[in-house]
């Protein structure tokens, strides 16, 4: 697995750049089809202490996005707390492809059964939308998205005539989400 660590505001000493390898790479044991693991380490200054250090881990499943995020008092117990996030969605993923193996669904890889046999349930659909989707810059995407009050707005990127979404993060700043050329 390729692990990349990036930290921001803060240099991370040795100790816990490998303790954060150590634990994104005992992962392959519930996936071994994880090929990439991103790991953002940051320091925040917040009023509560508990919530200073931010860890946000993205594994990449030959395609597949998992992502997790946690905020601890230190990154060693935000570490613990978001590999335990993405064992769940790992374990989760893993029974998903299980079963659509099992469906003679999908046949590119033999899966062992999943470890554990209880399944969380997920939700369904109980509404779907149409609307006429709009050329506009992000920047006038967020301000719609403002204006609705939703903490995402979908819409087609005038720059690069694609579908985007923005959403507002927890920190308060902005993320845009586009679709990645093959």
């Amino acid at each position: 697995m390729d692990i990349q660590i990036i930290s921001k505001h803060f240099h991370p000493d040795e100790r816990l750049e490998e303790y954060v390898r150590d634990k994104i790479q005992r992962l392959d044991r519930y996936l071994p089809t994880i090929s990439k693991a991103r790991i953002e380490l940051s320091k925040e200054e917040t009023k509560a202490a508990k919530d200073r250090a931010v860890d946000q881990v993205t594994l990449n499943c030959n395609g597949t996005l998992l992502r997790g995020q946690e905020r601890a008092v230190d990154h060693f117990k935000a570490v613990d707390s978001v590999a335990g996030v993405l064992q769940r969605q790992t374990q989760r993923l893993k029974a998903k492809l299980y079963r659509a193996e099992q469906r003679g669904l999908k046949a590119s890889e033999q899966l062992a059964p999943p470890l554990s046999m209880e399944e969380e349930p997920l939700g369904q659909v109980v509404r779907k939308k149409r609307f006429v989707m709009q050329s506009m810059s992000p920047e006038e995407a967020i301000l719609e998205m403002e204006l609705v009050g939703h903490g995402f707005f979908m819409f087609l990127n005038s720059k690069t005539q694609e579908h985007n979404v923005v959403y507002r993060r927890s920190g308060g700043d902005y993320g845009l989400i586009g679709p990645e050329a093959l």
